[in-house]
């Protein structure tokens, strides 16, 4: 397994538990990026938008909830909790 993933989306996306736990994404349009169903306690998912326009990512659960929007140039790491998945926040990417 990779451990970063460097895409421009053309349709929402759904992560599994093979799928690098960085996801550096262009969605090219507002999309969907579902998490997979609650795996190990401690399991994360950083999903970082590099989109070229204002861009949304809306990142849900496997039950199709929001757990949180990733704007252009943001990042929000996703954690399990063994039970859920939270979040760390949203933090500004610096691009360079």
């Amino acid at each position: 397994m990779k451990a970063i993933n460097v895409e421009t989306l053309g349709a929402n996306k759904t992560l599994t538990v093979k799928d690098a736990p960085i996801q550096r994404l262009d969605p090219a349009g507002a999309r969907d990026v579902t998490l997979p169903n609650v795996i190990n306690k401690g399991a994360s998912f950083e999903i970082c938008n590099f989109a070229d326009a204002a861009e949304t990512i809306t990142v849900k659960d496997s039950e199709a909830s929001t757990v949180e929007t990733v704007d252009q140039n943001e990042a929000v790491t996703f954690i399990s909790d063994g039970t859920d998945w939270q979040h760390t926040g949203v933090r500004t990417l610096a691009l360079t």
